[in-house]
């Protein structure tokens, strides 16, 4: 059990995958882990596909959400854009009621103090 799943190889990473029903385990050597993520960089994204599920970015494009724990590593770069598209950034913090705008006022005033705070200590000569 402590073999890469591929070649036989000391482990370098163990991924447990599950669908509710069945849980499976792979291990990865460093050499086999590097083969399958970096496998399908200069093929077009159309064609790629996670090598344990099958799931395809157009897949992920279609329905919004991937196949298996593999596949957030897998199609990274494409999840990372999709993010960026969707929110502003790629961390979503949910939606915040209109009633807490003051809220997020205050906190964004607050911070700004303590960052000058902060560099007003640090140019002082005296560290926090």
């Amino acid at each position: 059990m402590n073999k890469c799943s591929i070649c036989g190889d000391k482990i370098y990473i163990r991924f447990k995958l599950s669908n509710g029903k069945k849980r499976r385990l792979l291990n990865f050597c460093e050499n086999c882990y590097k083969k399958f993520i970096f496998k399908d960089k200069k093929v077009k994204n159309k064609k790629k596909k996670c090598p344990f599920c099958g799931y395809t970015v157009d897949d992920f494009r279609e329905y919004r959400f991937l196949g298996c724990s593999f596949c957030y590593e897998y199609f990274y770069e494409d999840v990372i854009k999709y993010m960026k598209k969707i929110h502003t950034s790629i961390i979503y913090k949910g939606k915040f009621p209109k009633e807490f705008k003051n809220v997020e006022k205050i906190k964004n005033f607050l911070n700004d103090i303590k960052g000058f705070l902060i560099k007003s200590v640090k140019l002082n000569g005296k560290s926090i």
